[in-house]
């Protein structure tokens, strides 16, 4: 008897969602990527058409684009479940990962940035037996305080994670299988956040019953959350680690820094790992004009355009109350 072949190994791949609007994070993602995991499969789904500024950086740092037959099938379960046109609602496209070449998927929105390689969180993934992997849970900005919800907590069907960053297995979620979702979600709109893709994407996995796990509660050596505002975080032995004195979690790496909540016109936290990746492989004299440039957008700019919005809305109301002391005075003579 011949001996069996080996089971073929699943494939693994990255998607982001981006555009030509979030250049300067995507750069400093891509960076952060390639740098920790040179060799694995990235693909990117466009937020829409506006990728002129982005394709070149793409091309060098091995991005291939991710096509789907309708992108506008994505957006229109925004539009519907929320009764409005919005762009945000182009964030609905990430599903279009669910039916991409790769096997296993890590999922990552543009306002992050890699610290270490991905494949060991495809690791952590594997060993977890699990349909679909989280990071950052966050309830209150899924679904509302209501009873449903509390039902829902209950039974232990609902975890309320951020759907920017997650694993999962390719195939869960079919059009049809998201049509009828987009059907049952209608009737609970009232007891969602309004938080674009997010409070869907959580009652999608809910309703659907996948196997979910979260990667800290799974593993304890990863910190309990990725997000971007935990302060400060720095590399030490080899890895960026949280280090709040305090903290719980102090000294655990972070896997990954997610700055939800804030847009890149804001000296977001930890400011100082996005300028790391975003100037990697770059001249001293760039780094230096980067930064110069960028603090006085934040130190000079926003404090000057703040006092200009400020005098020209005192100078208004002055000539308001002007206007009105001189109508009194006609009034009274």
């Amino acid at each position: 008897m011949s001996a069996a072949s080996p089971t073929p190994s699943r494939t693994r791949g990255v998607y982001i969602l981006g555009n030509d609007v979030v250049l300067e994070y995507a750069i400093a993602l891509f960076r952060s990527l390639r740098h920790y995991s040179p060799d694995i499969p990235v693909r990117l789904i466009p937020y829409d058409a506006r990728l002129d500024r982005l394709r070149p950086w793409m091309d060098r740092y091995r991005i291939e684009l991710h096509s789907d037959p309708d992108y506008g099938f994505f957006d229109r379960l925004g539009d519907e479940l929320w009764g409005q046109v919005h762009l945000g609602h182009h964030m609905f496209r990430k599903f279009a990962a669910f039916a991409g070449p790769f096997d296993d998927f890590i999922y990552l929105d543009i306002d992050i940035a890699v610290l270490a390689p991905v494949e060991n969180l495809f690791d952590e993934f594997s060993r977890a037996n699990a349909e679909f992997m989280t990071f950052d849970n966050d309830l209150d900005n899924v679904y509302r305080r209501t009873a449903w919800r509390d039902e829902l907590e209950r039974t232990g069907r609902t975890r309320g994670f951020n759907a920017g960053a997650f694993l999962a297995q390719r195939g869960h979620f079919t059009r049809p299988e998201l049509r009828a979702l987009l059907d049952d979600a209608k009737r609970q709109r009232d007891n969602f956040v309004y938080q674009y893709d997010q409070p869907f994407f959580n009652f999608a996995v809910d309703m659907k019953g996948l196997r979910q796990v979260r990667l800290p509660e799974f593993n304890p050596a990863y910190p309990d959350k990725i997000w971007g505002d935990q302060f400060p975080i720095l590399q030490r032995d080899a890895a960026w680690r949280l280090l709040t004195p305090g903290h719980r979690d102090a000294g655990k790496a972070e896997p990954l820094i997610h700055w939800a909540g804030h847009n890149g016109n804001d000296p977001f936290p930890n400011r100082h790992i996005f300028y790391h990746f975003r100037l990697l492989e770059t001249s001293w004299l760039e780094r230096l004009r980067y930064r110069l440039a960028d603090q006085a957008r934040w130190k000079v700019q926003r404090p000057l355009h703040a006092f200009v919005a400020w005098l020209k809305k005192s100078i208004a109301q002055s000539r308001i109350g002007f206007g009105r002391w001189r109508r009194s005075l006609r009034g009274s003579a």
